[in-house]
């Protein structure tokens, strides 16, 4: 089953986000996170399919350490990150 993320700070978002994916594609899962401490486990500790980053996220410090801590410089590498280091498994 393919795993994606979805990172916002308003439940609301991340939970509207969250329904329309599973009713566009009903076999995907779907994690939720407020983006605040612990992003970065949760960012690097599984296999993503895809994240989807609200704009809001550019804003927290989380996103500017999680970008360093991997290597990257903006947030399309993140995704492309993500995609490519966990599409082959």
């Amino acid at each position: 089953m393919q795993q994606g993320l979805v990172i916002d700070d308003h439940p609301i978002v991340r939970e509207g986000l969250k329904d329309l994916l599973k009713k566009a594609v009903p076999a995907l899962s779907i994690t939720t996170s407020p983006g605040t401490e612990g992003v970065l486990e949760e960012v690097c500790g599984r296999h993503w399919a895809f994240i989807v980053l609200t704009s809001i996220f550019l804003e927290f410090t989380a996103s500017t350490r999680l970008l360093q801590k991997l290597g990257l410089r903006n947030l399309v590498d993140l995704v492309r990150y993500a995609v490519d280091e966990h599409v082959a498994d």
